[in-house]
């Protein structure tokens, strides 16, 4: 295993396509190809500026020069947009004083604004010496059509592993093993920094998360028990916080850390939320969420604890407003999302307070404007008596055994384009967030994908699958091969559902 095969591969082309381009003009179309795929992932990791070029490329001067160039706004035609495979694509325009919302979002986060776009690489290597827009803008211009689609094995273990996430920095990997241990990367090193031997495991490890100052870790399985450990620091600390569950039988299907690192937040598998004081070390509140399991939970924003979102077996996503919560007894949800014909794997948010995606059972993921919610709709009633009132429908994967985690694509590098998720056949799926469309399919893994991540701020992908392994999925600017082909074969424990 090692984190640096890609970058190393990177670095020596680029070395050969340097030394033979000194003191020539470029003129084959592989030395252009060549040194214009350096200079982009260069400019990507903020190793040089334009001015460091070291080479003439006929037209630059032009290219640089030229301010004929009408200023055009960016404009989604109605071919872009697209249909979707479900839902009613023009609900994606709800109207603001921004103008058309979605896209008007995607458009700000991708750098795509009113300002002149670039149609090439090479116009944003010439523009960007003398471009208004701010750095971080320019880098999500430069990386947002690199999806990552070769692969690597990262680590290999013995049993199937059930998470794997990035730090919000993207310094810090980590993987959850039905072994009962998680493991700690260094992600830029590649090296192994820590494992973290769970405590009360029933099945599996079934749910992880970071703190937001990524200093602690929680865990869930099959116990009454969420357990809270530090990555950071000497001294280790292995904490087990009760949940009090008033079923023999219990777990926390999603656990989360709240954005000012107070509460944890659960979704269980006695139909109610929890919410842990970490203060007081108490369980603070117990609502009764759903008619069902509820598997998934989330916060709309990333740094506001005030907006809930819940997903179940009940085939309803919900919204709750923190600040109503003070009755347990009599909470109910602000806002209720109907259009799911089975039940809810996973919920993850924008991070805007506006938009959440979900992952169904019914090999379907839906996109939601929390400002659309319905009151009272209610849970247990025919698929077909409730409306659908999702924005859109995204189909191709396969949801099944499992509950199967799917994301937007970072803010900071994709500009929120692209929606990703793993699937039961082992494959991984993008989709463009606005046309429904897959632009990626990648034949992954032998066995099942439960959870993957893409690094905020770089173009890598990491999937952990029930094949017992994880790859690191880059972009290749050469096209190399992939080290070994995927052999599909029949998974190991299908017969046992996990957390159903």
């Amino acid at each position: 295993m090692s984190s640096s095969e890609d970058e190393n591969y990177v670095e020596e082309s680029s070395s050969d396509a340097m030394e033979e381009s000194e003191g020539a003009d470029v003129t084959s179309p592989q030395q252009f190809a060549g040194l214009i795929r350096y200079y982009i992932n260069a400019l990507m990791q903020g190793e040089i500026s334009v001015a460091d070029m070291p080479f003439e490329i006929e037209g630059l001067d032009q290219l640089q020069d030229d301010d004929d160039d009408e200023d055009e706004d960016y404009e989604f035609d109605d071919e872009e947009r697209g249909t979707a495979t479900a839902g009613d694509p023009s609900k994606l325009k709800v109207e603001t004083p921004g103008g058309t919302d979605l896209e008007h979002t995607i458009r700000v986060d991708s750098g795509k604004t009113s300002q002149h776009i670039p149609q090439n690489h090479l116009q944003l290597l010439s523009e960007r010496s003398h471009s208004a827009r701010s750095p971080p803008v320019w880098k999500t211009l430069m990386t947002q059509d690199y999806i990552p689609q070769f692969s690597r094995n990262w680590d290999r273990y013995r049993n199937q592993i059930f998470c794997g996430r990035f730090s919000r920095s993207g310094q810090v990997f980590m993987s959850a093993c039905q072994d009962r241990v998680i493991r700690i990367y260094d992600y830029h090193s590649g090296k192994k920094t820590k494992e973290i031997q769970a405590r009360n495991i029933g099945w599996s490890i079934i749910d992880t998360d970071y703190s937001p100052d990524q200093r602690w870790l929680i865990y869930s399985s099959w116990s009454e028990y969420i357990h809270l450990c530090n990555i950071t620091g000497e001294n280790n600390t292995h904490d087990a916080l009760d949940m009090r569950p008033e079923d023999n039988r219990f777990c926390l299907f999603s656990v989360k850390f709240s954005p000012d690192s107070r509460e944890i937040l659960g979704g269980s598998s006695d139909r109610h939320i929890y919410i842990y004081n970490l203060e007081r070390r108490e369980v603070e509140m117990r609502i009764e969420g759903h008619r069902d399991d509820i598997n998934t939970v989330t916060y709309a924003e990333e740094d506001n604890s005030n907006l809930i979102i819940t997903g179940s077996d009940d085939r309803l996503c919900r919204v709750w407003d923190r600040r109503t919560m003070s009755d347990q007894r009599r909470t109910t949800a602000v806002g209720n999302f109907s259009g799911h014909s089975s039940g809810i794997t996973h919920v993850s948010s924008k991070g805007d307070g506006r938009y959440f995606i979900s992952n169904g059972k019914d090999h379907s993921l839906k996109l939601w404007d929390i400002r659309m919610g319905r009151p009272g709709i209610q849970a247990g009633r025919r698929a077909d008596q409730v409306p659908d009132t999702s924005l859109m429908t995204y189909t191709g994967h396969s949801v099944s055994q499992t509950l199967i985690r799917a994301y937007f694509s970072p803010v900071q590098s994709t500009g929120a384009r692209y929606i990703y998720s793993g699937s039961y056949n082992g494959n991984i799926y993008i989709w463009d967030v606005l046309t429904g469309e897959v632009v990626k399919k990648l034949e992954a893994h032998e066995a099942t994908i439960r959870d993957l991540s893409w690094h905020p701020t770089e173009p890598v992908i990491m999937s952990t699958s029930w094949d017992a392994t994880v790859k690191k999925w880059t972009v290749n600017p050469e096209g190399k091969e992939q080290e070994e082909p995927v052999r599909r074969r029949r998974n190991r424990n299908w017969f046992y559902d996990d957390d159903e």
